[in-house]
């Protein structure tokens, strides 16, 4: 209540410097969205906020320039959306060598993972097709079993596959193996999509690699004709066909 209180001052005194730390993690969602919208007032007036958080949808909305800090010193200076992958990609995207050594008792197992023939991090445009393929080390024939789901930057979860539920079965022999997985044309708005991979037999999954791969999707002219769908109004462009039809 505190801090809520010393919001509402600072915000009506109308200062030329309005410094927020961390307000919006206190109080409901009624008044982090009065805090926001506040906050924005302040910036068309000519102001200047100085925002401190680490609600990544807030700092885009509401930034235009970002610094990420770490230990102290300065990472980054810049463009928001920029500065937010940054801050999120430690914390995702992590050396796959230790991740994919043989998990203890394990028949078989994932060695390689790459996205468009791509590893750790895969460059993709509006339009391109994207390919998982997998390299798979088994001590015996047996079938396995492999999921995916691709997140967004925020943790939400775009689209997610699994033979476990479309009962395509994955029959792998003893020695090494490739699995490829062919999704088609994932219509992704511009961003950095974080890719976790299920690997397993018919009773459990028996490797999780979290956040195996980052891909980072581009914008490209895919109508022809100049225009671009607008950003982050959904984490999806889709190639619609538009008609009317006569009543």
């Amino acid at each position: 209540m505190q801090l809520r209180l010393a919001f509402a001052v600072a915000a009506f005194l109308e200062p030329e410097i309005l410094i927020i730390d961390e307000v919006l993690a206190v109080g409901d969602a009624e008044f982090q969205k009065k805090c926001l919208g506040k906050m924005e007032d302040v910036s068309k007036s000519g102001r200047t906020i100085l925002f401190v958080s680490h609600n990544i949808g807030a700092i885009r909305n509401l930034c235009k320039k970002c610094i990420v800090l770490n230990q102290g010193g300065i990472l980054y200076e810049g463009n928001a959306n920029e500065a937010t992958a940054l801050y999120l990609l430690p914390s995702n995207v992590q050396n796959n060598q230790t991740r994919l050594s043989k998990p203890k008792n394990a028949l078989m197992w994932l060695t390689s993972i790459l996205v468009n023939k791509q590893s750790e991090k895969a460059i993709v445009y509006y339009g391109d097709q994207l390919e998982i393929k997998m390299t798979c080390s088994s001590e015996v024939p047996i079938k396995v079993f492999v999921g995916f789901v691709l997140s967004d930057q925020e943790g939400g979860k775009t689209l997610n596959a699994n033979n476990r539920y479309q009962r395509d079965i994955i029959q792998v022999s003893k020695g090494p193996n490739t699995i490829i997985c062919k999704l088609g044309i994932v219509p992704l708005m511009e961003g950095t999509y974080y890719l976790t991979i299920y690997f397993g037999d018919e009773s459990k999954d028996t490797q999780v690699i979290d956040s195996a791969i980052a891909i980072e999707v581009h914008e490209r002219d895919v109508w022809g004709n100049g225009k671009m769908p607008p950003r982050r109004a959904s984490s999806l462009w889709w190639n619609t066909e538009f008609s009317i039809e006569k009543i």
